[in-house]
């Protein structure tokens, strides 16, 4: 016996009816949404939702095609038999009809509350992602101080020393320039050397230098303002 037949024989028999005109069978409820689900939990609740309300919108659209059919058959039938037979069926299609707005309700419910779950799983989620970011980023933010501080540093100052080697060398090649005896004609000096400048040779100017120092000085003053907020916290 299909569904049509199992509700048609629950109701008095109607006058010749038609495939438009049988009892809409409803589906059976949903199952009940778990009280914590996972994120995959979430995507499968929604798509048997969608699938629950599909099969609702096309039983509320069979069950009023039908009762709309009813309707107007009711209005060209004389006989009160008949006309009786036909208020039943409508009756039964009506009924259909108040129990799916009943289960379209319940249904509305479940959405409104996996929603508000999987917002609060978002948030949940979003936080933990929050406090991994801030973890994971002050673990990185040690590690450019300690690069900067005791690496970079130290590394500047070496290169100072070879900076300043190199202009002490430089001057000591040095010619300077003289004036001749006897005409007063001034000879002009000699670098005495074929080498390029040091920031020519080693591609760090003083415009490179000057941001390195500033590099330096805010890693100092990111230490000072980590080792007084752990003071301030211990």
């Amino acid at each position: 016996m299909t569904d049509d037949q199992q509700s048609t024989s629950r109701t008095p028999a109607p006058v010749a009816e038609t495939s438009i005109e049988k009892v809409v069978s409803l589906p059976s409820p949903p199952a009940p949404l778990p009280t914590i689900p996972t994120k995959n939990g979430f995507e499968i609740h929604r798509e048997r939702m969608a699938d629950r309300q599909a099969k609702l919108d096309h039983h509320r659209q069979s069950a009023e095609a039908g009762l709309a059919k009813l309707q107007e058959q009711l209005h060209t039938l004389v006989d009160e038999e008949k006309r009786l037979a036909v208020w039943e069926k409508m009756r039964v299609f009506q009924a259909q009809l108040g129990t799916i707005a009943e289960e379209q309700a319940s249904l509305d419910q479940q959405k409104e509350s996996l929603a508000q779950k999987e917002q609060q799983a978002l948030t949940e989620q979003y936080r933990q992602s929050l406090k991994t970011a801030q973890i994971e980023g002050m673990v990185v933010a040690g590690k450019i101080r300690d690069l900067v501080l005791r690496g970079l540093a130290p590394l500047l100052r070496e290169f100072d020393r070879w900076g300043e080697q190199d202009r002490l060398a430089r001057n000591n090649l040095l010619v300077p320039p003289r004036f001749e005896p006897g005409t007063g004609l001034r000879i002009a000096g000699q670098v005495n050397t074929d080498e390029p400048h040091f920031s020519w040779a080693t591609a760090i100017d003083g415009t490179v230098r000057e941001a390195i120092t500033e590099v330096i000085a805010q890693a100092q003053r990111s230490e000072a303002e980590l080792q007084k907020r752990q003071k301030a916290n211990a």
